[in-house]
């Protein structure tokens, strides 16, 4: 079974070490009542969330992908086109069909059970290192 601190342990550890920001993917709350149509009570929700579980100070939540009728991984592809600035990235996933072949060079598929591990820590840190550059536009690798 997933050990919530631990896992927020390994994110606070990823972005301290990588100097990584959080994008949330709002996907799954999309259904709930409690919305805006910028998703910002969505974030707030999650920003309350991870940092009650002991996501550290120093992690910023950087924002959320835009709540969309598309794709998840469509998603990621238009926040990263609207933000530019985006050098390097990793997608914690635990769906593979959620994500195209074009961002999988880019994704740590996490066990639905175990979650975020040392394993899943691990692979984050071989993404970050070998990454190719980001292109924009339709593909998002070299």
């Amino acid at each position: 079974m997933v050990n919530n601190y631990q896992a927020i342990q390994l994110l606070n550890k990823l972005c301290k070490n990588n100097n990584l920001s959080v994008i949330v993917d709002c996907k799954r709350w999309r259904n709930k009542k409690e919305k805006d149509e910028n998703g910002e009570y969505i974030l707030r929700e999650y920003k309350r969330i991870l940092y009650n579980s002991g996501l550290d100070d120093y992690v910023y939540i950087y924002g959320n992908t835009p709540a969309t009728d598309f794709s998840k991984d469509m998603e990621i592809k238009i926040f990263l086109e609207k933000h530019k600035e985006i050098e390097k990235f990793i997608i914690l996933e635990d769906c593979q069909e959620e994500i195209s072949k074009d961002l999988q060079g880019f994704t740590v598929f996490c066990d639905k059970l175990k979650g975020f591990t040392e394993k899943e820590y691990s692979q984050a840190i071989q993404i970050l290192n070998n990454q190719p550059e980001i292109r924009r536009g339709n593909s998002y690798i070299n």
